[in-house]
């Protein structure tokens, strides 16, 4: 299979968790669409957590041309990544395939990373929030359990039961002398 924007040979491989046909003469790749989040992933990885969110993503530069699917021939339409000009990228509905260049997938990559990383602090502090809420909901469980036990425990002569006529005896007695 060749390369829809060079023409050269594409080679079948592995990037993290995407299976990928990679052109080594341009750099762009041609992958199933099932496979651009696993692609992006591994394209972002670790790098998502240093991205300043202060720095403007540049555009992109939008190639010259329609690449033409290798499947079936017919130029591929072009789509902006997240629904955004940033990154073109281009897919083949009859062949559900995905085209891009190595400058906008890695533009892509980056607003991938960016996006993702948000998503996961929010989800983080939601997590946070919830554990603390589940921290102070078993404790005030764990208190009125507690208080419980000792009401029962006073009502029905438990050992804070005993200790408390105990009180009351030791005053009384006390008083009486």
């Amino acid at each position: 299979m060749n390369c829809p924007a060079c023409q050269a040979d594409l080679v079948d491989t592995m990037l993290g968790e995407a299976r990928i046909a990679a052109c080594e003469a341009c750099g762009a790749a041609l992958i199933a669409n099932n496979q651009l989040v696993p692609l992006m992933q591994a394209l972002a990885g670790a790098a998502m957590y240093e991205i300043d969110d202060d720095l403007p993503i540049e555009a992109a530069p939008k190639p010259d041309f329609a690449p033409l699917c290798p499947g079936c021939g017919r130029a591929m339409e072009a789509f902006g990544y997240l629904g955004s000009p940033l990154a073109t990228l281009y897919r083949c509905s009859e062949h559900t395939v995905v085209f891009g260049d190595e400058v906008n997938l890695g533009t892509a990559a980056l607003m991938y990373g960016r996006s993702n990383r948000r998503i996961l602090e929010r989800k983080s502090k939601d997590d946070a929030m919830r554990e603390s809420w589940a921290r102070s909901t078993r404790a005030r469980a764990a208190g009125s359990a507690a208080a419980s036990a000792t009401m029962t425990g006073m009502l029905f002569g438990g050992i804070p039961g005993a200790l408390v006529a105990g009180a009351v005896q030791n005053a009384v007695t006390k008083k009486g002398h």
